[in-house]
């Protein structure tokens, strides 16, 4: 099964306004200036400039405007940090279609790339094994003691379960899959005394 590359862009939007202004300025002078990349931007960079002058607008009346003032500038700054979520979720959207340009259309935008967290382990997960016909089942284990796996596997959608072995290890061998078919993998863990209830299925189709 082929992976996805994960894209994290981290935006870091300012809190303070003039500084929140100066960054969406840049932003989309970046996306301006780079239209080989970002040809129809979400917003429009049209749109996203108007924005910003309004908040700059707002944010020079609030010295003698007041309260109505300030809530007014609080308003126009949610639009302009609305408009650049936006266009970064726009930018994540390219970069999974281009992933080979994916770090110069980060760069080009002038945000930055973030680092990808660490995914957990999938509860259960299946991959061929080195021996033709072998599918090796790979749980996420439960407990470090006390602890047996009931493998199954299904033909039919999940109607009927045959039962593939047990094991202590949260991992099995099934040797006798047929090629080019699909198949419903699961197990039911008994720790110490107590059977539990079996684990969620996952499709797998043999090459």
């Amino acid at each position: 099964m082929a992976k996805f590359k994960r894209f994290v862009i981290a935006l870091l939007l300012p809190t303070n306004v003039a500084a929140l202004i100066l960054f969406g300025r840049q932003v989309w002078a970046a996306v301006l200036a780079n239209v080989g990349y970002f040809a129809a931007p979400s917003p429009t960079v049209a749109a996203a400039t108007a924005n910003l002058d309004a908040l700059e607008q707002a944010e020079a009346a609030i010295p003698h405007g007041g309260p109505l003032a300030v809530a007014n500038r609080n308003l126009k700054q949610a639009v302009v940090e609305t408009d650049l979520k936006t266009f970064k979720a726009y930018l994540l959207a390219l970069c999974m279609l281009n992933p080979g340009l994916a770090e110069a259309m980060i760069a080009a935008s002038c945000l930055r790339q973030g680092r990808a967290t660490t995914r957990s382990k999938a509860f259960l997960a299946a991959k061929m094994g080195a021996a033709p016909h072998e599918v090796i089942l790979r749980a996420k284990s439960l407990a470090k003691r006390g602890v047996s796996y009931l493998w199954q596997y299904s033909l039919d959608n999940g109607t009927t379960w045959v039962t593939i072995g047990t094991s202590t290890d949260a991992s099995t061998i099934f040797a006798g899959a047929t090629p080019k078919t699909a198949y419903l993998f699961r197990y039911q863990a008994t720790i110490k005394q107590t059977t539990m209830a079996p684990s969620q299925s996952i499709p797998f189709t043999t090459p």
